[in-house]
């Protein structure tokens, strides 16, 4: 008998705290969706909420996404939760790349197919920004590699794998203006910096036996393996170079764009003294540049092709 109260008195117990419970989360529902009914944002507030500029805000009004009310005092306009959590999903469209056009359109107009359509692109987008960050990143590390090497290395020449290079030719004083390119085939290359830069090409006779100011032929280069990279094919004609063996050393280009025979001497006895043949022009590819008494100053770095005699 003393059991069966206890168990009635537990029953009891048991019911009255389901029902506080049930009677506390019927509440919290009641003044929650009491609140988010009544819960208005002003556009400073809204903005800070979503992320978004006051511009950017009106510029949702009128695509139709959003519908703020005129407050009580119709002087302010008054938004929604409603209203911020579409704020919110165009906000996660343009953290993805999409432009607030293309979030209003994959917010109100696209289906699935179109939406699939729209990320797929984005997609694209995103790989090739990506590559074109890798490059650029190894660019850098490349970089400080050859400022390394140039601060610790005793000797004025060193024999180093060159990479192969995509060279185009430049006009320059001299040359025929049919030879003159295109702005749209130069503009190219410019679009691609700072992977291509300023490349001279030093014929194998200037460099070994000629004296006094070396011409050269002026022209730009890309390693081949970025112009991979960033997908890039170049429009017109164009001169490539394999990855070789050669020969580098730092040079100084006149303003001219030409080389004083004084700065190859070392570079051709060391050539002479290793039993090396040179086997193709030299390449003179712009290392870093400064402004040293108003005056421009030019650093490359000379590579020279060679094989063993």
């Amino acid at each position: 008998m003393i059991d069966k109260i206890r168990h009635l008195k537990g029953c009891r117990f048991l019911c009255l705290r389901t029902f506080v419970t049930l009677t506390k989360l019927y509440t919290y529902c009641k003044v929650y969706t009491q609140i988010r009914c009544k819960m208005k944002f002003k556009i400073g507030e809204i903005s800070k909420l979503s992320g978004f500029s006051p511009s950017g805000i009106r510029f949702f009004e009128e695509a139709g996404v959003i519908s703020p009310v005129r407050g009580k005092n119709e002087k302010y306009r008054e938004y929604s939760l409603n209203d911020l959590q579409r704020l919110l999903i165009c906000r996660k469209y343009r953290e993805c790349g999409f432009s607030l056009q293309e979030s209003v359109e994959m917010l109100l107009y696209a289906n699935l197919t179109e939406l699939k359509e729209h990320i797929s692109i984005q997609a694209l987008c995103v790989e090739k920004q990506l590559n074109e960050k890798q490059a650029l990143l190894q660019h850098l590390n490349q970089q400080l590699t050859d400022i390394d090497a140039l601060e610790q290395t005793e000797t004025c020449c060193t024999v180093m794998q060159m990479p192969a290079i995509v060279w185009r030719k430049l006009w320059q004083p001299g040359d025929a203006e049919e030879k003159i390119p295109t702005f749209p085939d130069v503009y190219e290359w410019i679009e691609r910096g700072p992977f291509a830069d300023s490349c001279l090409l030093l014929p194998v006779d200037r460099l070994l036996h000629a004296s006094g100011e070396l011409e050269t032929l002026w022209g730009t280069a890309i390693e081949a393996h970025y112009m991979k990279k960033l997908g890039f094919t170049p429009k017109g004609q164009t001169q490539y170079f394999p990855e070789c063996l050669c020969v580098r050393t730092v040079i100084n280009p006149s303003g001219a764009l030409t080389i004083a025979s004084e700065q190859v001497v070392s570079a051709r006895q060391f050539i002479a003294k290793s039993g090396y043949r040179v086997t193709g022009p030299a390449l003179s590819r712009i290392f870093y540049s400064t402004v040293k008494n108003g005056e421009l100053i030019r650093y490359d770095h000379l590579w020279i092709p060679i094989e063993q005699s």
